[in-house]
């Protein structure tokens, strides 16, 4: 994304209103994708809902308004969705209840709740006017084999009171807030996060180390994209590492293949928008290992909901977040959605049809 630090943060808007023609609730399945498969109870014709969102520095804020829907968040999402972030939910208006992992949960207006990205989820909401905040884990150092998979601060509890009142005061600004001091306001309130929901102790060394080997193999695939030789094999020569070892450190962004066919996607995409004409879709695409045009426009565009030869074309770059809320059926599932792949995991679209709700009308 390019600008000024004195721009405003990134920001997107989702109208998935009944007056569409319909066709508001399949704008806003689409939407809710990484996170959830829906039914709309009261039917698809009546559903509406609406979102903006905002990019301060590694976090999203999310003010959402929806109807009454039915929700799921199944092993097809833990599988191939991005898994890898919290959410801190506050009701405004409605409510929730329902399972994860099993477990009961419930969402009363005002109470701020934690909830982990990595669980199972299957729940009923109400009409409700939500705000959250999707935290990438690392931001954290949110462990699921240690936390709970959520906790909850009552409305009327003073660490409730405080972190809502804090939250609700970033959502007043946000639409105010510069690049400039986004990094700022972040970090303090992860900060209150942190000190607030989960054990202060610092990560154990054995924790810190993964992270590190993991960032430099990340670092070292970003260089090498180009390689024809760039796999596992290589990787593990250079770092000295076991297939076994390699294998855990990526068994969460997907494996080591879709990793790297996934920052060589990005890796395009980037080419295909900057104004060197002279490269072509082709040439961009074989650059970066990827030899049969057809498979790479299906990846492409599972990935992106454009095909390269749309983005070669386009008369303004579509990485710009502010470009993409001229077309708001697609560019702000597009923005969260690219915000959420790149911070928190990658999604494979290969098993979307998968076990969890589907789509259809009542």
């Amino acid at each position: 994304m390019t600008g000024h630090l004195n721009d405003p943060i990134a920001s997107w808007h989702i109208d998935a209103s009944h007056s569409q023609g319909g066709r508001g609730f399949e704008t806003w399945i689409e939407y809710a994708r990484p996170f959830y498969d829906a039914r709309a109870p009261g039917g698809v014709g009546s559903f509406a809902a609406s979102a903006t969102g905002y990019q301060l520095d590694q976090l999203m804020f999310v003010h959402s308004r929806f109807d009454q829907m039915e929700l799921g968040r199944s092993r097809r999402h833990l599988d191939t969705e991005p898994s890898e972030f919290l959410t801190i939910n506050i009701f405004r208006r409605g409510g929730f209840t329902g399972l994860i992992d099993e477990m009961p949960i419930t969402k009363r207006p005002n109470e701020v709740v934690l909830q982990d990205g990595s669980r199972s989820l299957r729940a009923m909401v109400d009409r409700s006017d939500v705000l959250a905040v999707i935290v990438p884990f690392s931001i954290l150092d949110f462990d699921p084999s240690k936390h709970r998979p959520w906790m909850t601060l009552p409305a009327g509890s003073a660490k409730g009171r405080v972190l809502a009142s804090v939250t609700q005061d970033i959502f007043d600004r946000l639409p105010g807030i510069e690049r400039e001091e986004a990094p700022t306001i972040a970090a303090g309130y992860a900060g209150m996060l942190r000190g607030i929901f989960l054990d202060s102790r610092a990560a154990d060394d054995q924790r810190s180390l993964r992270r590190a080997v993991r960032s430099a193999m990340l670092s070292f695939i970003d260089t090498h994209l180009a390689n024809p030789k760039l796999g596992a094999d290589l990787i593990c020569r250079t770092f000295g590492v076991s297939r076994a070892s390699l294998y855990r450190l990526f068994q969460c962004q997907g494996g080591v293949s879709h990793t790297i066919q996934q920052r060589r996607l990005y890796r395009c995409y980037r080419e295909l928008t900057q104004r060197n004409r002279e490269a072509t879709v082709r040439s961009i695409s074989e650059r970066y290992g990827f030899a049969n045009a057809s498979h790479f426009t299906k990846v492409f565009k599972a990935l992106f909901f454009v095909s390269p030869s749309e983005v070669a074309s386009l008369e303004e770059p579509l990485h710009s977040w502010e470009s993409l809320r001229r077309d708001e059926s697609r560019g702000a599932p597009f923005a969260l959605h690219d915000w959420l792949y790149r911070t928190c995991g990658f999604s494979s679209p290969a098993n979307r049809d998968g076990e969890g709700f589907q789509a259809a009308a009542e």
